[in-house]
């Protein structure tokens, strides 16, 4: 399964809702002979459209999902099972070349493998389609089809992510059956006008800061009730900066955090962002939460990983010379030399102008990122070439890239040191490819092989 694909698509949503669904249903066509993968492929696709719920058409698309995986379920179990065996008997033949091959004595590993495959227990999955499904009908108020969904979970002996389980689901849901809940009062007046009083003072606060080039990330929220606030002062209080303000007598809290000090600021963010005074700030402008979310879930990575070429490629599937992969102009979407506005014989002739337009989609968002630096995006977008000679050999190293992957087979057997053989196994790389990695485990033997669906 290719999650960075299906991280790209879930971007590419932003941008290009349709183009993103067009490649989900691709996907979702390719997958259609491998139950387990497609299984996988709508875990994937249910997280895709359950984040876009508000919006009724995603929320549909959402449903229809997950009816097609709770339609799949005994499919991908016997596939699964199948599968699993298949492993298992594979490991034997293993074994057993081992013996023949090496001399080495796999007797009791041949035995140990075929009592598990005489007594193998299908695991415990949990199923998302499911508690997805049951959650969505139940928000609608629609109990009994969430009621239905919850048994036939039961049913299948699946877990629902929950200590209750389907059980303690399907209990609460008949209880609102017979006692519907009371709507939920919308917030008064007086509420709302606190708020945006609250918001307002923040945003001066910090506005008057930023006229001396007070650049970071800003983090601003009050005094509160809940059980991590003391926490929350105490992490806000070792912020590169921290100020206390006040606003008709009460106290607003302002931390900054330098770009280089982000994984603290994230730390804090993730412990109050939900509070209603909670409000943050890059370099002076007020972030949309949304929006912040997408930057974490980019920049963060790459503070975490250490990696200074992060943004040229997280992964072979995001590999850009811009030096951002969330441009959606990289190998594992549409990378630049297949942005053509058009072909002949002889060239091939770049369309930098829809790349620029899109560059430029991007940045409302990204521009927040730390990481993005516009001029030198363009520079580099500048200096690409305007056409392609089809007959060059840069051409054919642009469309001919092979990616090879090692396939290792360990052993560590008592009667003899470690031996250790690599296989190279080569696939040319094409459109949407889709790697799993299958792994057999057993006591002193680990054999591992990489399959490629298409």
């Amino acid at each position: 399964m290719d999650f960075d694909y299906f991280r790209d698509i879930s971007k590419l949503m932003e941008s290009d809702p349709s183009q993103a669904i067009e490649k989900l249903e691709r996907y979702e066509n390719n997958s259609k002979k491998y139950p387990v993968n497609l299984h996988y492929a709508y875990n994937e696709m249910i997280k895709i459209y359950y984040k876009r719920r508000d919006d009724e058409f995603f929320l549909n698309k959402c449903i229809e999902i997950c009816k097609k995986d709770i339609e799949l379920y005994p499919l991908f179990k016997e596939n699964y099972i199948d599968s699993e065996l298949k492993k298992l008997r594979q490991a034997i033949s293993v074994y057993e070349e081992m013996e023949s091959d090496m001399g080495l004595d796999m007797t009791s590993r041949i035995a140990e493998t075929k009592e598990e495959i005489k007594n193998f227990v299908y695991p415990d999955f949990f199923i998302p389609s499911f508690s997805k499904l049951a959650i969505i009908y139940e928000k609608q108020k629609e109990y009994e089809k969430a009621i239905e969904v919850s048994k036939l979970g039961l049913e299948y002996g699946l877990s629902d992510g929950t200590q209750g389980g389907f059980e303690g689901r399907i209990d609460r849901l008949k209880k609102k059956l017979k006692n519907p809940p009371k709507p939920v009062k919308p917030p008064s007046d007086i509420a709302i006008k606190k708020q945006a009083e609250l918001e307002s003072a923040s945003t001066n606060i910090v506005s008057k800061q930023h006229m001396n080039n007070q650049k970071g990330f800003m983090i601003t929220f009050s005094k509160s009730t809940s059980k991590n606030f003391e926490r929350a002062l105490s992490l806000a209080q070792q912020a590169d900066q921290f100020e206390i303000s006040t606003h008709k007598n009460q106290e607003i809290y302002q931390a900054l955090f330098h770009h280089d000090n982000y994984l603290n600021f994230i730390t804090l963010y993730e412990l109050i962002g939900n509070w209603k005074s909670t409000f943050v700030f890059k370099d002076g402008e007020m972030m949309d939460r949304k929006v912040l979310g997408q930057i974490n879930y980019c920049y963060g990575d790459k503070i975490r990983t250490g990696s200074d070429s992060f943004c040229y490629g997280a992964s072979m599937f995001t590999e850009n010379p811009f030096g951002c992969h969330r441009l959606m102009i990289h190998s594992g979407q549409r990378p630049w030399y297949e942005w053509k506005r058009g072909e002949d014989n002889k060239y091939v002739y770049i369309d930098k102008e829809s790349m620029r337009k899109q560059i430029d989609e991007r940045a409302k968002i990204y521009h927040h990122c730390p990481a993005f630096d516009y001029k030198k995006i363009m520079a580099v977008l500048n200096d690409l070439p305007n056409k392609i000679d089809k007959n060059s050999n840069y051409y054919k190293s642009l469309h001919e890239r092979n990616h090879v992957h090692n396939i290792t087979i360990k052993i560590d057997t008592e009667q003899k040191p470690p031996i250790e053989t690599t296989k190279k196994e080569t696939k040319k790389k094409t459109g949407c490819a889709s790697t799993a990695l299958l792994l057999i485990s057993v006591p002193g033997i680990v054999l591992s092989s990489i399959y490629y669906l298409f």
